[in-house]
């Protein structure tokens, strides 16, 4: 029988190679092609040997031996079978399982950045009501301070007023007014600049020029630690200088003009105009005021250092009341 004979070929190839690499063909007879899987496919065989006890069948007994232990020397690693199909519809799963994930994540990013983009927006618009108020503010503060210089100043127009109709003009040259005084003087910062600390004593000037016998008493030194007397101004470029201004008081003010007096300080190269005030003295020819401002000039040029020494800084009003 040819399939047998095959399958005993192939029985004693499998049992003797013991991992050679000789090419055994299992489609040499239907019985070997049928039983391939058993030699070393997936799968688990059984094979019964019949033998006879006579001796007139020792030779076929010794044959079917010889099969029976060439089967046993054949060894494989059987596993349970795994439909593809199977595996194929798991991993379909997963992957629309992912996908709903990857959308359920472009939906929150999605509402993230919504959600960013109006915190954005409130962020632009608080901070364009902040700088807003700021300017609103500054705005206010300086409309203040006009309106406080705009006030005075229609004090004394008044005033100018009313000594027209009553033909006395010639009142507000500090000659002899039944309204008001007022006499003017400015310093410059030479004296700081040189390190210097002095006394001034300033005569009043009235608005149309003439000299009146009132002075004002004032002080300007430098606040710097190192204050040392200098020749050069220019010694100071690329420095910054901290002084003092103080305005002690007047004196030998008109008698009829003590009844109030105060002092102005204005600041001339101020594009905001600011000034100030001293205190209101009453009832006195010789007010003291002890009015004290610091002021900074940081990172002097020469250029400042010489305008600040031939020009006048500060400008000083001071005004006396009869009523």
């Amino acid at each position: 029988n040819h399939s047998l004979l095959m399958l005993g070929r192939a029985l004693n190839s499998f049992s003797e190679r013991k991992g050679s690499d000789v090419f055994i063909s299992l489609r040499e007879s239907k019985l070997t092609r049928l039983l391939s899987e058993s030699f070393g496919g997936n799968s688990k065989t059984w094979m019964l040997a019949t033998v006879s006890p006579t001796a007139f069948n020792l030779t076929e007994s010794i044959s079917t031996m010889d099969y029976a232990t060439n089967a046993m020397a054949i060894t494989n690693k059987a596993k349970v079978n795994s439909l593809k199909c199977l595996e194929l519809k798991e991993l379909k799963a997963a992957v629309a399982r992912l996908e709903k994930q990857l959308e359920n994540l472009a939906m929150v990013r999605g509402a993230k950045a919504l959600d960013v983009a109006g915190l954005q927006e409130e962020r632009d618009a608080l901070r364009l009501a902040v700088l807003t108020a700021r300017s609103q503010d500054a705005a206010s503060v300086r409309l203040r301070s006009t309106l406080q210089h705009i006030q005075l100043g229609n004090i004394a127009l008044r005033r100018r007023v009313e000594a027209a109709e009553k033909r006395m003009i010639w009142s507000l040259d500090n000659e002899a007014s039944f309204l008001f005084y007022k006499g003017r003087c400015a310093i410059s910062l030479r004296r700081v600049l040189r390190g210097e600390k002095r006394a001034y004593r300033l005569a009043l000037l009235a608005e149309n020029g003439q000299l009146t016998p009132s002075t004002l008493n004032v002080e300007l030194f430098s606040l710097s630690k190192d204050v040392t007397a200098r020749k050069d101004p220019m010694e100071l470029v690329g420095q910054s200088i901290r002084f003092c201004l103080r305005v002690v008081g007047a004196e030998d003010l008109p008698p009829q003009f003590c009844r109030h007096s105060f002092c102005k300080l204005s600041l001339l190269f101020d594009q905001d105009n600011h000034y100030f005030t001293t205190s209101t003295a009453e009832d006195t020819t010789s007010p003291r005021w002890n009015l004290v401002k610091q002021f900074e000039l940081p990172h002097l040029s020469p250029e400042v250092i010489s305008h600040f020494s031939t020009h006048r800084l500060f400008t000083f009003e001071v005004f006396g009341f009869s009523t």
